[in-house]
């Protein structure tokens, strides 16, 4: 099973089985001297820059076929996981000490069906719709979901962004898979998607 590759060279595959029997956490990006977020602020945003270096070779995709409401779930799927990578690779720790590379990597364990159908699902977009490789094409999305976020925190200080978003992380590795359903049925409202629905395409054209 292929799940998930991230987006640099900093990160490693999360490519474990389902019968994993612990959670594989984030690598520790390069830092100088180690520590928590305030003593390494220029080298959280190195690795961030890195992130958003790559989007200038992400292609963009309005020019081919509408999302489905299938695709369009697993694009939301894939940004919610995307988002939470970003917060734990920049904060390391939520408000209380939680460790968020053991917290990403245990929400990524007990969501894996859910990912990896996700990716599946855009697997086959890009298959049916998208020139190249749809294995790199979905590589780019996610890199380009990570940027999106991760401008965030470029956008703000660094105790700031985490003070907002650190404990995402924490309170989603403890959720039902429910609750994650649930919040990516919300961010389907609430968030962009790079491809137009089909919904709304029928919708415009009528």
């Amino acid at each position: 099973m292929r799940i998930i590759k991230l987006y640099s060279s900093h990160f490693k595959s999360l490519g474990e089985s389902k019968s994993s029997a612990s959670p594989t956490p984030l690598p520790n990006p390069p830092r100088r001297g180690g520590g928590n977020l305030r003593a390494n602020s220029s080298s959280a945003m190195s690795t961030l820059t890195v992130l958003l270096f790559l989007s200038v070779a992400v292609p963009a995709w309005a020019g081919n076929a509408c999302y489905t409401a299938e695709q369009v779930r697993a694009e939301q799927a894939l940004r919610l996981h995307s988002e939470l990578m970003v917060v734990t690779v920049t904060c390391r720790q939520g408000s209380q000490g939680q460790n968020l590379p053991a917290a990403y990597g245990h929400f990524t364990k007990q969501n894996i069906d859910y990912l990896h159908n996700a990716e599946q699902t855009m697997l086959g977009y890009f298959k049916a719709n998208v020139k190249g490789n749809p294995v790199d094409n979905l590589d780019r999305l996610r890199t380009r979901l990570a940027n999106e976020f991760g401008q965030k925190s470029a956008n703000m200080p660094g105790s700031t962004f985490c003070e907002a978003y650190r404990d995402k992380v924490v309170d989603y590795s403890m959720a039902p898979k429910s609750s994650v359903e649930d919040e990516v049925k919300r961010m389907e409202v609430a968030e962009r998607v790079y491809v137009k629905p089909c919904a709304y395409a029928v919708t415009a054209s009528a």
